[in-house]
Parts: C-alpha cells; sequence; structure tokens
C-alpha cells in the first residue's frame, strides 16, 4: 500500500509522499496510458510502485507483444514532432 515507505533507497531522502503516477507502456505503435497511486520521492523522483502494479505492467507488455488488444480503447492519437527518432 502507498505511503508506507519511509525513505527513499535511491537517495536517502525522508520527503517520500503517495500521489497518482502515470506510466506509459510502448510496444510498437500502440501506447497504453497506465495511472496508479506510488509513493514518490520529493528530492529525486524515485517512484515506488506497488508489486500488482508491476505485474499489470508487465501483463500490458506481453498483451501487446502478442496482438491481444481486447479489453483496450482508443483515447485519441499520440503525436511525435516530425523527424524525431523512434
Amino acid at each position: 500500500m502507498p505511503g508506507t515507505l519511509s525513505k527513499c533507497f535511491r537517495c536517502g531522502s525522508t520527503e517520500v509522499a503517495s500521489r497518482p503516477v502515470d506510466e506509459f507502456v510502448r510496444r510498437g505503435s500502440y501506447v497504453v496510458a497506465l495511472r496508479f497511486v506510488a509513493d514518490v520521492c520529493a528530492s529525486c523522483g524515485e517512484k515506488y510502485l506497488q508489486g500488482s502494479d508491476v505485474s499489470m505492467i508487465e501483463d500490458v507488455r506481453r498483451r501487446l507483444d502478442r496482438g491481444e488488444l481486447e479489453g483496450f480503447r482508443v483515447t485519441g492519437e499520440l503525436l511525435e514532432p516530425a523527424g524525431a527518432s523512434t
């Protein structure tokens, strides 16, 4: 459960708080946006997700790799600057 971490393992700061974070999973031309509540270090920005959230990210990656798009919905279009490397 977020909010239980008292110290950042990366920088040692004790300024860690729960807040919403966005994670993006990109596979080919697909990008899936996921929102979680995570502990985030105010000093270095390190994010600490719950194991179940990490499992969800991994599941989304596997599903996209297999082309399984059931359960996803299109919410818009991703734009990149012209000439951006992929």
